[in-house]
């Protein structure tokens, strides 16, 4: 299947619209981060230090998709626990808001004892932040199981954790990112492990 014609980032753009946005100016310019298959992740820096990430389409999107994933965000701060920082803000191609702290769950994950494991995955936080808030019981008949948001892609590439200074402490989390496929579901699904993680969890 041919994809579409591959977006350039515009940077200038970009900075003019974040700047107001945070009522303040970039003093550091935008770098890539990371690139996959559908995103390029860029950073920058506020005058007031705080860490800023940007998520820029590589092909056209449909800006609602990016609305959706922002209204989500804010869902989800208003409903669980928070993790702090914006939830973040669209404009055409891109999603941004502020960078938080953590390494990817996957780059520590084969390191961490077993106790620790255990921990994150039981992490009341990590649970909320997965499965989301119950859908309120007007939007769905009164005659099926209890809803929840549920993040569509639960894995450790999309958890950010920060390690204890006690080594004997385990990690916390600090972010769950990438909101895009969230969708409605049955609460049966809280029975899953985050994709990676149960195969080390169970000794599978």
């Amino acid at each position: 299947m041919q994809r579409d014609a591959e977006l350039h980032p515009n940077l200038h753009a970009l900075s003019a619209v974040v700047s107001p946005r945070l009522n303040q100016q970039l003093t550091k310019p935008w770098k890539r981060f990371a690139r996959g298959l559908s995103h390029e992740i860029w950073v920058s820096q506020s005058e007031s230090n705080m860490h800023i990430v940007a998520w820029l389409s590589r092909t056209k999107e449909d800006p609602y998709k990016l609305l959706s994933e922002v209204s989500t965000m804010c869902y989800m701060q208003l409903h669980t626990v928070p993790f702090g920082g914006e939830p973040g803000q669209s404009d055409r191609d891109a999603v941004y808001g502020q960078r938080m702290p953590g390494v990817h769950l996957y780059k520590i994950w084969g390191e961490l004892p077993i106790e620790h494991q255990i921990s994150l995955i039981g992490d009341s936080r990590c649970s909320q932040a997965a499965r989301g808030p119950e859908i309120p019981k007007h939007w769905i008949p009164s005659s099926v199981s209890p809803f929840r948001l549920i993040h569509g892609d639960f894995d450790g590439q999309n958890m950010l954790i920060a390690r204890s200074t006690d080594e004997k402490s385990p990690p916390r989390i600090t972010a769950i990112i990438d909101w895009e496929n969230t969708y409605s579901g049955p609460l049966y699904v809280l029975y899953e492990y985050p994709i990676g993680c149960a195969n080390t969890v169970l000794g599978m």
